[in-house]
């Protein structure tokens, strides 16, 4: 036979470990497997894209930058009338 103090030992242990299991269920679910690969995903997906958008942004400037500025003035006799 189980003794009441026994039995009510077994059942605190046990909402102690679910109260537990509660607890570092979403540091489980963070830190599985397939989390760790969409973190990494993320990150290689925004280090790519900001890489590329600076790459962009300096060929923009650098090839405006060496067109050369032609000007062309002529003057021009509005007659009103």
């Amino acid at each position: 036979m189980v003794s009441g103090s026994a039995k009510s030992r077994k059942d605190i242990k046990t909402h102690i470990f679910d109260l537990q299991d509660l607890i570092l269920r979403p540091v489980r679910i963070a830190s599985s497997k397939q989390a760790q690969q969409t973190y990494l995903n993320t990150v290689l997906l925004l280090t790519t894209s900001t890489v590329l958008l600076g790459l962009a942004a300096f060929a923009y400037i650098l090839f405006y930058m060496s067109i050369p500025q032609i000007g062309i003035e002529r003057v021009v006799h509005l007659q009103f009338g």
